[in-house]
């Protein structure tokens, strides 16, 4: 689970590789029935409902820091998480998010909004960390829209490039 700066601090795609994130050590990963960690990637979640019921569930979040409100409620109703290192599955990467929302603009609004929710109500941020997170939130909106925009124009080159050499 992230502190409150490393949230902050590691929003970028870019500034997240020089810091490393709040990643798990390769060494919790090793073979293990089950290991217990502070928060799971949402990919692949299992939640026992009959225990927990809708109320570790906020509705104000959806697609982005789901998993981290969640364990900010498993944690505060005395339980922990869980995490099975020798069960594997394959992950289609922004599969759903990309059915929702169809334009990279309007997928990082959403993040940055739930980023600042999260800050806000999980983390109890106070206002000055919330304005730098805005800060960081949103140059993280430019990096990403603008690496998008560069990978579309390289593939359209590709293409082309491609497409002449055929004929």
């Amino acid at each position: 689970m992230p502190k409150i700066w490393e949230f902050i601090l590691t929003s970028g795609p870019f500034v997240v590789k020089i810091c490393n994130g709040y990643c798990y050590k390769k060494s919790i990963l090793k073979p293990r029935k089950i290991k217990k960690v502070d928060c799971i990637q949402g990919a692949f979640l299992g939640l026992d409902t009959e225990r927990f019921g809708k109320e570790y569930y906020d509705e104000r979040f959806f697609l982005f820091c789901e998993e981290m409100v969640l364990t900010s409620v498993v944690e505060k109703n005395g339980y922990t998480t869980g995490l099975i290192c020798d069960e594997y599955y394959y992950h289609k990467h922004s599969v759903s998010i990309n059915k929702s929302f169809k334009k990279i603009y309007s997928q990082r609004k959403m993040l940055t909004r739930s980023k600042q929710l999260f800050l806000r109500e999980y983390l109890g941020a106070n206002w000055i960390q919330l304005f730098v997170g805005k800060i960081f939130f949103t140059v993280s909106d430019i990096e990403v829209t603008i690496y998008s925009k560069f990978k579309m124009i390289r593939k359209r080159l590709i293409d082309v490039l491609k497409a002449r050499k055929i004929r």
